[in-house]
């Protein structure tokens, strides 16, 4: 994508051009990814040029989508987007013009920088909006992000349904809940969040919790992280358009400098990587993989050694060129301590050694020390590893399964050898009870020589010891929905 789009804005010509082709694709297709497309690319150049934004509406403004021109609308829209400040003015006029029943294309109005310039200004805690102007916010954010103009069905029942969820997240999100406050009310983020418009409102929240150097300050405050992070995971499993949004986020809470302790600090940044690597379960791998590539020279050791120890217990192959490209350069970063404790890592080598993946000489050659390091090391044992079983499908670059397979513990670590207790004498048998009735005294102290009797010992039986036995520690597979319900 991104040599698609130095290609498009290389110029003034092909800017438009690739504007008109893309416009007309998506129009007789009805396909919004390339709509996307479109606002990304002009987002690349406004800078350069103020005009990309009038070309988009030129297009959209043409006769065959309503015999009068929408230039209200379009001069709301552009004055808000300039500004990157909403109006009530021009919100009230989007308002009337898409409440009645001649509506105008909703393109006009379905635009990224406009949608979240509206949820910045709605949605921020320290922002106050005037009650009598948030219906017609959140009127019109509900309308651009669900009505469909090749549907001929009445949108205004599920927008009113979007309109009460929106107003619900408000509440949350303005009194800012935390702790206890804030898993009471996982039940409302979890209904409202099945609404893409309504997950966008979360991120946007979640980001400005997470990206706040304030709310590291002391361990108390970081309690809530790992709910905003159960909440990341859930949105990143429902809708894979805002996974881009949250990797984004995900990468700024870790870069950010905190006033926590070094191990606190390690401990913050070990849960955020654990939300990257769910990532790649649900599908995005390339993109997280390069960002580990450059991470892996600066992290700590034991970051890299958790993310590749838990990317191990993902993937199975056929492996995808790419793939290996890339987390083969991150394995040099491991050191020799860390190849030990990893011990998967000796399978994942031998099976790329001996398997044709047409990999270039440096990754060749990489493998190929590694795998002579570990020999020197002499203390791994492939046999107690497993992969995911081969498949016979072609190589893919997205994970073979969503759940973890059973991971075994290092071949150092045995079952402790049994003590062998030496057999004693069988214990005597009890004397036949009679039938005559006798007369039972229990044994003083004074009948043993004022000793007490000693009890005869049971039989043990010997245990049979296999030195080659490995113990082997069962992980419970990782799913990818998360109940929110159980932080409760």
């Amino acid at each position: 994508i991104e040599e698609f789009m130095a290609t498009c804005i290389h110029s003034e010509h092909t800017y438009l051009y690739a504007q008109a082709i893309l416009y007309k694709l998506s129009k007789n297709n009805d396909c919004h990814s390339l709509r996307m497309l479109m606002q990304t690319m002009d987002k690349d150049v406004r800078d350069k040029s103020t005009l990309t934004q009038r070309i988009e509406f030129l297009l959209l403004n043409t006769p065959e989508n309503g015999n009068e021109p929408y230039t209200e609308i379009i001069t709301s829209v552009l004055s808000m987007t300039s500004a990157q400040s909403t109006r009530s003015g021009d919100m009230i006029k989007l308002y009337n013009a898409y409440s009645g029943n001649n509506t105008p294309p909703v393109e006009l109005i379905r635009r990224q920088d406009l949608l979240e310039i509206i949820i910045n200004d709605v949605f921020h805690p320290t922002k106050n909006l005037a009650p009598k102007y948030r219906h017609h916010y959140l009127f019109v954010l509900a309308y651009a992000s669900y009505k469909d103009d090749s549907s001929n069905e009445d949108s205004k029942p599920e927008v009113q349904n979007i309109i009460k969820s929106l107003l619900s997240i408000h509440t949350i999100v303005h009194k800012n809940y935390t702790g206890t406050e804030l898993l009471n009310n996982l039940d409302t983020l979890q209904t409202a969040m099945i609404y893409p418009v309504c997950s966008m409102v979360i991120l946007h929240w979640i980001r400005m919790n997470l990206t706040e150097p304030a709310n590291y300050s002391t361990s108390v405050n970081t309690k809530s992280i790992d709910t905003h992070l159960d909440i990341l995971r859930e949105i990143g499993h429902l809708h894979a358009f805002q996974r881009q949004t949250i990797f984004s986020l995900l990468i700024d809470s870790f870069e950010i400098e905190t006033e926590l302790d070094a191990l606190a600090t390690l401990e913050v940044r070990k849960n955020l990587l654990e939300n990257i690597i769910h990532l790649m379960e649900c599908g995005y791998v390339i993109p997280v993989m390069s960002c580990m590539e450059v991470w892996a020279k600066k992290i700590d050791q034991s970051l890299i050694r958790h993310f590749v120890s838990n990317v191990l217990n993902l993937v199975g192959p056929p492996f995808s060129k790419i793939f290996l490209q890339k987390f083969i350069s991150i394995l040099p970063n491991l050191t020799q301590r860390s190849l030990k404790e990893v011990a998967s890592v000796q399978l994942f080598l031998d099976h790329c050694i001996n398997t044709d993946y047409g990999l270039d000489e440096e990754a060749s050659t990489i493998l190929k020390d590694m795998k002579k390091t570990l020999q020197e090391l002499g203390d791994t044992n492939p046999k107690s590893f497993q992969l995911a079983p081969i498949s016979t499908k072609k190589p893919s670059m997205l994970l073979k399964s969503k759940s973890k397979p059973k991971l075994m513990l290092s071949p150092k670590t045995t079952r402790a050898k049994p003590k062998i207790i030496a057999k004693t004498k069988p214990k005597p048998k009890k004397p036949e009870k009679s039938h005559k009735r006798t007369n039972k005294r229990k044994r003083s102290k004074s009948d043993s020589g004022g000793k007490k009797a000693k009890k005869p010992k049971k039989n043990r039986k010997l245990i049979p010891v296999d030195e080659t036995y490995l113990e082997e520690e069962i992980v419970t597979p990782r799913t990818t929905r998360y109940n929110l319900r159980s932080r409760k």
